[in-house]
């Protein structure tokens, strides 16, 4: 069967929504997926594999909560050192130095040009022997 079909956009599942011109209803919303229950459902993904799609580009939120969740992680790790005065009493003077600059510039990285989709981590100090 030959189906009409436009606006196809893959998902991060794998799936790809779409819009189809049903022959009963219209133009409806559909998710394909090769995996589907339905032979139209597994029809329509491979015809839409054929065609070619738009591939999964995430939202800004999404992008956001992935370079925030990033962020703390590095952060927890950081303060490990810099939280525990332990071990911050013995780093020299330029490991400190570097912690703090590292430390706020991960906090500065939403103010970077292009965040979320296009920025850089600064780059961590070694804590190797710390």
């Amino acid at each position: 069967m030959s189906y009409t079909i436009k606006n196809c956009i893959e998902n991060k599942d794998g799936t790809i929504d779409l819009q189809l011109n049903h022959p009963g209803f219209g133009w409806i919303p559909f998710t394909a997926s090769p995996d589907d229950s339905e032979e139209l459902g597994r029809e329509v993904y491979e015809l839409v594999k054929v065609q070619g799609y738009a591939e999964y580009q995430p939202s800004y939120e999404e992008k956001d909560a992935e370079a925030r969740m990033k962020r703390a992680r590095l952060l927890q790790e950081i303060d490990k050192v810099a939280s525990n005065p332990l071990r911050w009493e013995s780093v020299s003077g330029d490991l400190k130095e570097e912690i703090k600059n590292y430390r706020k510039s991960l906090l500065d990285i939403t103010d970077q040009p292009g965040y979320p989709f296009n920025f850089t981590y600064p780059e961590k100090p070694d804590l190797e022997n710390v």
